[in-house]
């Protein structure tokens, strides 16, 4: 296959992996909308929206480990067009989809460590941290856009996305430095 063909692979990809991210939210919120709802219900209509919401749950679980699966193999497939056409036309639309990847990681990963956070607080454990966002690779990666392709349209976006990441981690000032350097390049 050619780097064009798996360049507009890659797009449909992240576009059916974004669908399905936004399939999972609303099974979420119709969830929650059904557990709202349950003061409305008589004991009979309950038990059998209480089946119906468990078979929901299972869903869900479902749909998010497809989706987290469906990530990591983008990813991977990403790197490996990185790596075979490192000096493709697509490259920084490309590294900008895996920017987005790795940032929605980031999040599951925190969400996961922000539920063991407050497990341990409800615990009544002492000297407990709470949970950073790792943006390490998002960070990385908008770098590598912004040094070797910094002629192309996608480096000010990497720029501003850049700067969001900073500012998620609390550094302020970075987070300026960066949109004041977007804003000279753009002058």
């Amino acid at each position: 296959m050619d780097e064009e063909m798996q360049a507009k692979f890659v797009d449909w990809a992240f576009i059916r992996y974004q669908d399905k991210k936004t399939e999972l939210t609303n099974m979420n919120k119709d969830l929650m909308k059904g557990g709202l709802d349950k003061a409305n219900k008589t004991p009979l209509k309950q038990k059998g929206n209480d089946v119906a919401k468990l078979f929901a749950e299972i869903d869900v679980d479902k749909a998010n480990r497809e989706l987290v699966e469906e990530r990591t193999t983008l990813i991977n497939h990403i790197q490996a067009m990185v790596y075979v056409y490192p000096r493709s036309v697509f490259t920084p639309a490309i590294l900008t989809r895996l920017a987005e990847l790795y940032y929605d990681k980031s999040s599951d990963e925190f969400d996961v460590k922000l539920r063991a956070y407050e497990k341990k607080l409800a615990e009544g454990l002492k000297n407990i941290t709470f949970p950073e966002f790792d943006l390490k690779n998002v960070i990385e990666t908008y770098d590598r856009i912004i040094h070797d392709y910094p002629k192309d349209d996608m480096a000010a976006n990497a720029c501003f996305y850049k700067a969001l990441a900073l500012q998620k981690l609390g550094k302020y000032d970075e987070a300026n430095a960066v949109l004041v350097d977007l804003t000279k390049k753009l002058s």
